[in-house]
């Protein structure tokens, strides 16, 4: 699947960006709770 167009690069572009930002929140949540 590749995009389309300006607006389908943007939107794909954000929307990795946005997963890594879940993952690194989700990692470092799991990191919290197996300290304690």
């Amino acid at each position: 699947m590749q995009p389309h167009g300006a607006a389908a690069k943007a939107l794909a572009g954000i929307e990795s960006f946005a997963g890594a930002v879940v993952l690194a929140l989700f990692v470092s949540v799991l990191a919290r709770t197996m300290m304690r």
